[in-house]
């Protein structure tokens, strides 16, 4: 993804994509859309369940790549 995208979701979304920050997102800019609606719905959904904004609470996305056509996303909850 290039750098302009990147930032946009790494500074929209800061806790969930902390262990992304110093790497990049393994996957093309035609994906940024679909990354955006997944961002905001991981975000809803831990909102709803109550989960406090912190670093060690909020879900966190390990992998975010694009292989084989698909997009791959890894992430985990406390």
């Amino acid at each position: 993804m290039n750098p302009e995208n990147t930032e946009k979701l790494l500074t929209a979304y800061p806790l969930l994509y902390r262990e992304l920050r110093e790497r990049s997102f393994e996957c093309g800019d035609g994906w940024f859309d679909l990354v955006w609606q997944l961002s905001a719905e991981i975000g809803s959904a831990a909102h709803l369940a109550g989960i406090p904004k912190t670093a060690e609470a909020w879900p966190s996305v390990r992998i975010l790549k694009q292989k084989a056509g698909t997009l791959r996303v890894q992430f985990d909850t406390a």
